[in-house]
């Protein structure tokens, strides 16, 4: 259902005489704040639908409808609604329901915005959080001016650069952003490449900011798919500690820049690598400055991953989760995995498209001493599931999809009786029909043979 169409339905009250509540100067009663605070603790858990249509009950729960805080998730209007219906941000604005309204546009839908709508955003929905708009060379010079006003409580913007917005409107929009201290998350989508002149200085005046992704145009990046920075730029990105998540597909040499110790600088606060940026040895080298790193992908057959070994990861001491996916079963690969010493604060081990036969697979577990969490994803080349030993008195979830073994016997998935620890057991395509109905049978929770398990899933 459109905004519009809430808002009629709004408007429709079910007493044909009744008049909307006129507003009343006189102080509450304490039980009349009472049951205003009951109405607005319980409204806070509907949806923005729900809330609709407790607003039409009655007068009193409209006026509490109006007057509540917003929702925290509330009406999202697209981008493609607001270009094909033209009354939409005026009747979402001058609606009793627009302190509901929490998002305008997506990373993926976003409109234009000129600045006599963006006034009102500002004025008239004061509980908007979220706000994607696509910014041309005109609304960068009409709209991105020092008059602009955001909404007070917007935490994330997302901006799409179209191809004619040059570096300089680039830059007088970070200019405006920076005025606005509530935002945590910006999204600067480029049509093309990241140029030496664009400054990320005025983004150092938001003490907030935790996210910021930098995506210029892949097909500007044909030839190289990886971005570089300037000296400049690296020291401003480097100035902003408070940044949990960089997302930009960054060279080795802006990596290593970003990385480098320095007294002076706080240690960077980032939980994952940035996506797509480029793994080398000499970044691996400087995994020591990422002490709140608790997720690394591998990804063996990206151009993007080329770290010669793994073992850098032991730089990393906040790492729990490790994915590991590659399309690899030579001695070559297998001795890429092969871990110096043991990840011991590793919890997470996910494997997928690979082959490995038991040993491997054993060798491979037995470098996860506190391992409580496997998943294998198209996995094969086993012939026994004796490769779980090494991590039987840890392990609580084991799943296990696409990993063929069809020659696999009942009693050698009995082998499974051995993970005493075991809570959650999800099998998905992974033995013979025989095989997944002897398991089914005897994994019925509560379960006899596993003690401990809670939930069980197995699917031939």
């Amino acid at each position: 259902m459109s905004f519009i169409a809430h808002e009629q339905s709004t408007h429709e009250s079910p007493h044909p005489h009744s008049r909307d509540p006129q507003p009343s100067f006189a102080a509450p009663q304490p039980h009349e704040r009472l049951h205003r605070h009951a109405l607005e603790s319980i409204f806070a858990l509907l949806t923005f639908s729900e809330l609709t249509l407790a607003g039409r009950a009655s007068r009193c729960w409209m006026a509490t409808v109006s007057s509540m805080r917003g929702l925290e998730s509330g009406y999202q209007a697209t981008g493609t609604q607001l270009m094909l219906s033209g009354g939409l941000l005026s009747s979402m604005v001058h609606s009793r329901m627009a302190r509901h309204v929490t998002s305008i546009g997506s990373a993926d839908d976003m409109a234009e915005l000129p600045a006599a709508q963006m006034r009102q955003l500002a004025e008239q929905l004061p509980f908007l959080r979220q706000l994607h708009t696509h910014v041309t060379a005109e609304s960068a010079a009409d709209t991105w001016t020092a008059e602009l006003q955001l909404p007070a409580r917007l935490h994330t913007l997302g901006l799409l650069f179209d191809t004619r917005a040059a570096t300089a409107h680039l830059n007088a929009v970070l200019v405006c952003t920076a005025r606005h201290p509530s935002l945590q998350t910006i999204e600067v989508s480029l049509s093309g490449v990241l140029h030496a002149s664009a400054s990320f200085a005025p983004l150092q005046q938001l003490p907030h900011l935790t996210s910021l992704c930098i995506q210029p145009s892949s097909i500007s990046y044909a030839d190289s798919r990886f971005v570089s920075l300037t000296a400049a730029q690296a020291a401003e990105l480097r100035a902003l500690p408070q940044l949990s998540l960089l997302e930009c597909p960054l060279h080795e040499e802006a990596m290593c820049a970003l990385l480098q110790p320095s007294p002076s600088l706080s240690p960077l606060q980032w939980t994952d690598l940035p996506h797509g940026c480029q793994v080398t040895d000499a970044v691996g080298a400087l995994f020591a400055s990422l002490p709140h790193v608790g997720h690394f992908h591998a990804h063996v057959v990206r151009a993007d991953f080329q770290l010669s070994s793994l073992n850098c990861l032991a730089l990393l001491p906040a790492l729990r989760e490790l994915r590991i996916t590659g399309c690899g079963s030579d001695v070559a690969f297998v001795a890429w995995m092969a871990l110096d010493q043991p990840l011991r604060q590793v919890t997470l081990l996910h494997l997928g498209y690979m082959k490995l036969v038991t040993d491997q697979l054993a060798t491979l577990l037995m470098h996860f001493p506190r391992l409580e969490e496997l998943h294998l994803e198209q996995v094969d080349g086993f012939d026994a599931l004796t490769f779980l030993q090494p991590v039987q008195q840890t392990l609580r979830t084991l799943c296990m999809d696409e990993c063929g073994w069809s020659s696999c016997s009942p009693d050698a998935a009995m082998q499974l009786a051995e993970l005493q620890q075991l809570t959650e057991l999800e099998l998905q395509h992974c033995f013979s029909s025989r095989v997944s109905d002897a398991l089914r049978a005897i994994l019925q929770v509560p379960s006899a043979l596993l003690p401990n398990l809670q939930w069980a899933d197995v699917m031939d």
